[in-house]
């Protein structure tokens, strides 16, 4: 009973491959408390404390265009049908974070920039935006890899033995520290760091950034646009997230704690993750849960290559064992004064209509769907770009 309990662990890990899985695992900490497990501590917040365990480094060769980049200079400029991206690193917190940069198409260069939060799953970082960067036309583009994730790319690993982590607290301060200090830099506003200066003091508005965020890492959209000011991010948009129920109903923590110990098991868990990283998996399992259609070999290469490592384990196991929703983010849904967009996909009909909810109880959200089911940036990247455009041009 034991083995088919945790056989079932696995199907559900797959399955949240990331994305917005068919089941999310969270867990509610509502009191301050710290939960004692074997080698570490979780307290609360959902915090992640230190254990013993060791990771191995990458040795695979890059699965696609984006984390081939991660092996040249600093700065590196890509052409083709990207057009100009550039791989670039930031400091937060000690770590060493990359993301990718997608200049602004002519005419566009005022417009809001993107910045695009990548799901967290087997083999996921930002490689995930790849099809979407090459359609999009507009405002500047920034696609973050969110701390542990891209290692590929040249980002810090992050190592549980070391230091402990919040989440989503902590991946959402990240992508807040790339906005302040890169996206809404002085020198990035409308006219320059001059220009800027002149309209604090005559009252304007400086430029504001979109947040689009996919599946599952939805509370780290809430929770990076409930910490800024309208200002800074004036809208979220959030693709194929969780259903309104499971963004507002935590679960046990002893939930979390068979989740976590299963995935961190020297036996169990590793042959989970053997199992999870292989191709065949990743193939059946996005077959099933993520593609309209059948997945192409492009998703399945770059989710099984050099992002698919034990070094780059630990975020997966966070999001796998239900930190991400450790609470109810009821409130922070509600008061959000941002203008939200929530996209389905037309194949995902049973969580669709189960979305229905954000646009009853938000302030301000607009629901609409597109072709595909849960992965509509890699399934459907035109009909993105065209949704976002008139979501900010009508802003």
């Amino acid at each position: 009973r034991k083995m088919a309990r945790h056989s079932a662990i696995v199907v559900i890990s797959v399955a949240a491959l990331s994305l917005s899985p068919p089941l999310v695992i969270s867990a509610a900490f509502t009191t301050p408390l710290s939960l004692t497990f074997p080698h570490r501590v979780i307290r609360s917040s959902g915090h992640f404390g230190p254990k013993e365990r060791a990771w191995a480094s990458p040795t695979s060769e890059p699965a696609s265009l984006l984390s081939a980049w991660s092996d040249q200079a600093d700065v590196t400029t890509a052409a083709g049908d990207l057009g100009e991206v550039s791989l670039k690193f930031y400091e937060y917190d000690g770590y060493r974070l990359s993301y990718f940069h997608k200049e602004a198409s002519p005419s566009h260069e005022n417009d809001k920039p993107l910045v695009l939060i990548h799901p967290v799953g087997v083999g996921l970082s930002s490689w995930f935006w790849e099809k979407f960067i090459e359609e999009w036309e507009g405002g500047e583009l920034y696609a973050p890899n969110l701390i542990g994730c891209g290692l590929e790319n040249g980002s810090d690993p992050w190592n549980p033995d070391e230091r402990g982590m919040h989440v989503p607290l902590d991946w959402a301060r990240g992508v807040e520290e790339l906005i302040r200090s890169e996206v809404l830099a002085p020198d990035k506003q409308v006219g320059g760091p001059l220009s800027t200066l002149r309209g604090v003091f005559k009252g304007q508005k400086a430029r504001s950034c979109v947040v689009v965020v996919q599946g599952g890492l939805a509370p780290v959209g809430v929770v990076l646009a409930s910490r800024c000011q309208v200002d800074v991010v004036s809208d979220l948009v959030l693709t194929s997230p969780p259903t309104w129920r499971e963004m507002i109903t935590p679960v046990s923590e002893s939930e979390i704690q068979q989740n976590y110990d299963f995935y961190c098991s020297p036996i169990l868990g590793r042959l989970a993750f053997a199992f999870l990283e292989s191709k065949w998996a990743v193939r059946t399992f996005s077959n099933l849960f993520l593609f309209s259609d059948e997945c192409d070999d492009e998703w399945v290469n770059a989710a099984t290559g050099d992002s698919a490592t034990p070094e780059a384990r630990p975020p997966v196991i966070l999001f796998n064992s239900g930190f991400m929703n450790h609470r109810s983010f009821q409130q922070d849904l509600m008061e959000l004064e941002q203008r939200t967009l929530v996209i389905s996909g037309f194949d995902d009909a049973g969580r669709e209509e189960k979305r229905k909810e954000y646009g009853e109880m938000m302030k301000d959200c607009r629901l609409i769907s597109l072709p595909g089911k849960n992965v509509l940036p890699w399934e459907s990247p035109k009909q993105m770009k065209d949704i976002l455009r008139d979501f900010i041009e009508n802003s």
